[in-house]
């Protein structure tokens, strides 16, 4: 349609009617812009008039019908409306002209156009489909001069299916949206925000497939984060809340209560090794009653706080074997007297390798009620009373120094020349000793009291005959170090559950000295290591270091004697047997190393 370029004032009205009918009718921004420039003459000629009075509803919904072709449903400020005046006059709005595109804009935040005029809704309602400028397209119904329900595809592949109002899509409808950093959503929608039932994928693999609330995961529901975890059950506000399921890629489950994106409350965990735990949870840490199993059937079954056994608590070895006392930050600090037979027996049980197992403090524990019982009389020596008296002081050193793990880093800050730290480095299922001495401002020796597990790292041609036999002989193995890198690199190892391997191969990376050894003559305590046996050998080694074989072998001894006499053990045969055996070969050691000695000082 062409407009004549001499149309007079008085037939405008009915001119102005055929434009605006004729620009509601483009289904796409181009085609209006084009008729536009067609008919510009007649447009300009008579612009003033067409907004003497202000713009009519037609027009109102002409320029807004424009703008919706050419920014695909969303207006987002009035200069998008001064846009397209632009595009359609040809010149930019006059103030007076800004005014009226700013009261459309208002308007339209305001929702109040619900309809246009009878004549534009006749010839809008035929539409099917609209191209827009940005080739988004739109197909479905137009009621009463609204997009009101139908698909909107973007070029970009995202698509909209459901209702639509004023400046675009709203309530109730389905959408696949592909956002412009790669992460896409598809599923329900309600007032512009994800609501109901829907999956988002984002571009770096993670997903998350259930339910949804005025635009965040809530209720039930499935999230697959980028690593392969996966953790199906309830959401609250975007947060693990509720029960449900977390399951590692690598095998580990948890099933159970969680509270703020935190396991709490009752649940389980599952090791892919197939230790389990059943209990209590708080802000993701065992805490209040639960029960640990390992997969050899050892259990324990008691208090926990902050993820620590700590409280009331009670060991079940496999073989039927029990231990109960007081727990502190996982360390056993106190054993009920009711049950001080019982536990000495089960420790002995463990030296003599009946028994698989072992944990922290209960070694502490065994020696403290030695320590109580041990014979100080003129039957031995000044050499003997000076040896107990400093295990006994180191023992308590290295017990405070379990208890109390963040006191031991701050004797590594204090430490001076000369003096000394023993400690459990608390390696993952292992006991070993260690001894630091700063022999200088800038160098740290460091001593490995071990039995078991990483004497392959103790290797030297001296002693590899020994480490290839069956029985695992205690050894002690020396390291120099630089101050600052001992600081830096090993003490950060230190009760962090580091496994043995890591241990010992980072210490050997960053000693600066050739690693001296010295390998300690197998101790009749102990037969071939097995399971827990590594808590006292190590500590058995560290002493015999201090005092001697003399004294050390008096020490054990009266180990054996205290364990006869004092304790009321079962009446197993085979372990009073063994208790008889080694009091025989100890006293036979004991009397051949004096014979040897008073050779010696003859000479």
């Amino acid at each position: 349609m062409k407009i004549n370029l001499y149309t007079t004032p008085n037939n405008f009205n009915k001119i102005k009617k055929n434009i605006i009918d004729e620009l509601i009718r483009k289904t796409s921004f181009e085609e209006a812009c084009e008729y536009a420039k067609i008919n510009i003459h007649i447009i300009q000629r008579h612009q003033s008039i067409l907004f003497t009075n202000g713009m009519t509803n037609s027009l109102q919904y002409a320029i807004l019908h424009l703008a919706n072709l050419n920014f695909g449903f969303k207006v987002h400020d009035a200069s998008e409306l001064s846009y397209v005046f632009k595009e359609l006059f040809g010149i930019l709005p006059n103030s007076m002209e800004t005014k009226q595109l700013q009261y459309i804009y208002i308007n339209i935040k305001k929702s109040k156009y619900t309809k246009y005029d009878n004549v534009i809704n006749d010839n809008l309602d035929k539409i099917k489909t609209i191209t827009f400028a940005n080739k988004n397209k739109f197909s479905g119904k137009i009621k009463n001069g609204l997009y009101n329900y139908g698909e909107l595809v973007n070029q970009n592949g995202s698509r909209f299916e459901g209702e639509f109002f004023l400046g675009g899509a709203c309530s109730d409808g389905k959408i696949i949206f592909k956002y412009e950093n790669g992460d896409t959503y598809e599923g329900q929608w309600k007032d512009g925000l994800k609501h109901g039932n829907g999956k988002f994928t984002w571009e770096d693999g993670g997903a998350y497939e259930g339910q949804w609330k005025d635009g965040l995961m809530h209720g039930n529901g499935k999230y697959t984060f980028k690593s392969g975890n996966t953790y199906e059950g309830q959401f609250e506000n975007e947060k693990r809340h509720g029960n449900g399921k977390y399951t590692f890629k690598e095998g580990d489950t948890y099933e159970g209560g969680y509270k703020n994106d935190k396991k709490h409350g009752n649940g389980k965990y599952t090791f892919k090794e197939g230790d389990t735990y059943e209990g209590g949870y708080k802000n993701n840490k065992r805490h209040g009653n639960g029960k640990y199993t390992w997969k050899d059937g050892t259990a324990y079954e008691g208090q926990w706080k902050d993820g620590l056994k700590h409280g009331n608590g009670k060991y079940t070895f496999k073989e039927g074997d029990t231990i109960e006392g007081q727990f502190e930050n996982n360390i056993l600090t106190d054993i009920d007297k009711k049950f001080l037979s019982n536990f000495m027996w089960t420790m002995f049980k463990h030296r003599s390798g009946q028994l698989y197992g072992g944990f922290q403090g209960a070694t502490n524990i065994f020696f403290k009620n030695i320590f109580k019982n041990i014979n100080e009389s003129s039957l031995y020596n000044n050499n003997f009373k000076k040896f107990i008296k400093n295990i006994k002081s180191k023992e308590e050193e290295i017990h405070k120094n379990l208890l109390f793990p963040n006191d031991l880093m701050n004797k590594f800050d204090n430490l001076k020349n000369d003096q000394s730290l023993v400690f459990d480095p608390m390696l993952s299922g292992h006991c070993i000793i260690l001894e630091c001495i700063l022999i200088s401002n800038n160098k740290i020796k460091v001593s490995i009291y071990n039995s078991g597990d990483g004497l392959q790292y103790h290797e030297k041609k001296t002693i590899t005959k020994y480490l290839t036999t069956k029985t695992k002989h205690q050894t002690r193995k020396n390291f120099v170090f630089d101050k600052t890198i001992f600081v830096e690199k090993i003490i950060p190892l230190i009760n962090k559950d580091t496994t043995v391997n890591d241990f010992y191969k980072t210490l050997l990376s960053y000693s600066n000295k050739t690693p001296s050894i010295h390998l300690l003559n197998k101790i009749i305590w102990q037969k071939s290591q097995v399971g827990g046996n590594c808590s006292i050998e190590s500590h058995m080694a560290y002493f015999k270091n201090l005092g001697g074989d003399i004294v050390y072998n008096q020490f054990q001894l009266q180990m054996l004697d205290i364990l006869k006499n004092k304790y009321s053990i079962d009446n197993n045969n085979l372990l009073i047997k063994e208790l008889k055996k080694r009091h025989e070969k100890i006293t036979e050691k004991i009397g051949n190393l004096q014979t040897i000695r008073k050779s010696s000082e003859h000479v």
